[in-house]
């Protein structure tokens, strides 16, 4: 599992959860990262969590970017932004 989360904090506690459960993770800290590291291990990721909001490279742009190389890898985004309220 790719996961890619630009706060430290979540992407450990995120990591050690994953990995309790079997998971090999390999991590990034923001979308550029992220793309750069599935780029590398792109046979090894079965798939991918990312926040949706992070700086340089955000979620979307991730998730579009490896949905070029790899149109079916399940990818999962998340974002600690609360829904807005009407």
């Amino acid at each position: 599992v790719l996961l890619v989360d630009d706060e430290a904090p979540i992407r450990s506690s995120m990591q050690r959860s994953l990995e309790t459960f079997g998971y090999r993770v390999l991590t990034a800290t923001q979308g550029a990262e992220g793309f750069a590291v599935f780029m590398e291990h792109r046979e090894r990721i079965r798939a991918v969590v990312t926040d949706m909001m992070m700086p340089v490279m955000g979620g979307p742009a991730l998730i579009q970017a490896i949905r070029r190389e790899a149109p079916h890898l399940p990818i999962l985004g998340m974002t600690g932004v609360p829904e807005r309220q009407a």
